[in-house]
Parts: structure tokens; sequence; C-alpha cells
């Protein structure tokens, strides 16, 4: 994994979640373990990314696109630019 770009923690959920330069997202349990590795944006910065309060949904902020993944289902809603006034 390229070098982090930001880290959130859930203390919900008791999870960590960090964006990367490739693109990528991990969310890791407390013992270290990965949970998952979720594309935002392919070949380009994930940016950003945060938990909900009950740490029910994680957004991630890539290039020209926001995701927002169940994290139970770990399915995403895409969120295009242009929707978002870029």
């Amino acid at each position: 994994m390229r070098e982090s770009r930001w880290f959130v923690v859930s203390p919900a959920k008791g999870w960590i979640a960090a964006s990367n330069g490739e693109g990528y997202t991990y969310v890791w349990n407390t013992s270290g373990s990965r949970i998952q590795k979720l594309l935002v944006a392919a070949s380009a910065n994930a940016h950003d990314t945060d938990f909900d309060v009950a740490g029910a949904r994680l957004a991630a902020v890539g290039y020209q696109a926001v995701k927002v993944f169940n994290t139970t289902t770990w399915s995403a809603q895409s969120i295009g630019a242009t929707a978002l006034g870029n």
C-alpha cells in the first residue's frame, strides 16, 4: 500500500480506515486484521475517508468521485463529480 493519505477510527465498530495514493481505502479491525480493500478511484488518489457516528457507513473521496459504503454488506453508492458540482 502506498502512503496513507488519511485515516479515521470508528469507535462504534472498533475499526480503522485509511485511503491511499492508488485509489483504495483499507479497513482494519483493532487487532490489525484487514477487513476490506475498497476501490474508490481507479488509478487515482483516494483523498479522504470518514465513518458515520454509528459506523454503519463509510464515505471515501477519490478523484472526481465519492463512494459511500454500507459497512455490513460493503455495497457502495457512487456519487460522481457532476452531481457534486465539479
